[in-house]
């Protein structure tokens, strides 16, 4: 993968050194998978799948989970945690176009990974599943209990996946972590380029996104079953708050320098 920004690559994982766990990242040469790809590679066993990969992406299985197939579920069988990234990113999207690459793999994916006795699931949410605070200044810090007020059909599908995690987590032996991400922008993401104050207040920078989800492969989580944690950095004047979370993740980065 090639035409990304510096990120370091991360060693093995000291406490499973002898044994590195297996992971499958769906969406791997979107943004955000291509960059854990990379940061990754040496720290877990990896299972690459995208719908599109592009030439470049040599070790990445062409996989549509809309469609259950045994040809990418049976790698499920391989893996102790699944990184839930495919979707349809765009926030205008309407539902028929969500249906599928939204939905419809959303659900395959999880009950794939269910089924097949993974440990963990960990699901892109998004900022969008709460994105109608931006517009409601009455009402305070947005925290992951806070009521959800998707903004759009794309926030509303993040919504769908939180909730069905949290069913999985009651009815498996299984750990759901879903992860509310901000603004993670395609290729360098510099906080120059963020465009306005509510950007800056859900960025989440290269460095805080890894950490943030390595953290949610690697954190023990005791009794939690099912864990939200909003994907911001230590952004001044956010109202997305991060402390006090599950994952012990701790942001170093902030869109105002």
């Amino acid at each position: 993968m090639t035409g990304l920004p510096d990120l370091p690559i991360l060693g093995p994982d000291e406490e499973a050194a002898d044994e590195p766990r297996t992971i499958i990242i769906t969406g791997a040469a979107g943004n955000i998978g291509s960059k854990l790809a990379r940061a990754w590679r040496e720290r877990y066993d990896l299972i690459l799948l995208d719908q599109r990969p592009g030439p470049d992406d040599l070790d990445v299985t062409i996989a549509d989970l809309s469609v259950l197939s045994p040809d990418w579920a049976d790698l499920f069988d391989e893996a102790d945690t699944v990184v839930h990234l495919a979707a349809d990113p765009r926030e205008s999207a309407v539902w028929t176009d969500l249906e599928g690459p939204n939905l419809d793999a959303l659900n395959n994916v999880f009950l794939s990974a269910a089924n097949s006795g993974c440990e963990r699931i960990i699901f892109a949410s998004s900022n969008h599943a709460m994105g109608d605070y931006r517009f409601d200044g009455s009402v305070g810090p947005i925290t992951a209990t806070s009521p959800p007020k998707p903004d759009g059909p794309y926030g509303g599908c993040k919504l769908v996946g939180e909730r069905l995690g949290l069913a999985l987590s009651r009815f498996f032996d299984i750990s759901v972590v879903a992860l509310r991400i901000g603004w993670c922008q395609e290729g360098a993401n510099r906080r120059e380029t963020l465009p306005d104050d509510w950007s800056r207040s859900i960025w989440l920078s290269d460095r805080d996104m890894l950490q943030l989800l390595t953290r949610a492969v690697e954190a023990d989580l005791g009794e939690e079953g099912f864990v939200v944690v909003n994907g911001v950095s230590r952004n001044a004047g956010t109202r997305w708050v991060v402390q006090g979370n599950a994952l012990g993740y701790h942001p170093d980065d902030d869109a105002w320098g």
